[in-house]
């Protein structure tokens, strides 16, 4: 014999286990989650390209501005180290403005700022970063970032 499905009680069943994942993963360590701006930050001031590195999954995806995709750590150490090429010396990152998580997986959003040697600004946008939790840590799953104005030309040495 069939049964009619009670559909209030599995609606409410699906919403009772979807905020006991949010609060699970919530408890689990947003804290960490969280200090990952200032992570890459410090990472990237000291010039510790692998240490940034590995603040990404294996696989992560990159999304650059004018750019195509690029995939995997190294791909994080080489695009890291043509920002500091390109007269990136210093980041600024803001701490996550918002962001969201549910279960392994979470994103975050920010803005960026990269000044020059003489501290000049060379580059200000925002990002979107897919976070996803390895082991007992979260990690960089998808990067991308946007500027907002274009920095401007050095002045020519006329």
């Amino acid at each position: 014999m069939n049964r009619p499905i009670d559909v209030p009680i599995v609606v409410l069943s699906l919403l009772a286990w979807l905020a006991l994942s949010v609060a699970t993963a919530q408890d689990a360590g947003p804290g960490d989650l969280m200090a990952l701006p200032a992570l890459w930050e410090a990472r990237y001031n000291e010039g510790d390209l692998d240490g940034l590195a590995a603040l990404y999954t294996e696989a992560a995806t990159l999304m650059p501005p004018d750019a195509p995709e690029a995939h995997g750590r190294d791909a994080v150490r080489a695009h890291t180290q043509g920002y500091l090429d390109a007269g990136a010396a210093r980041a600024e990152i803001s701490s996550l403005m918002d962001y969201g998580v549910l279960g392994d997986e979470a994103w975050g959003a920010g803005t960026y700022r990269f000044f020059s040697d003489a501290g000049d600004p060379v580059a200000v946008g925002k990002f979107l970063i897919v976070y996803r939790r390895v082991g007992d840590a979260w990690s960089i799953a998808r990067h991308i970032w946007n500027r907002d104005v274009a920095p401007s030309a050095p002045p020519s040495a006329n």
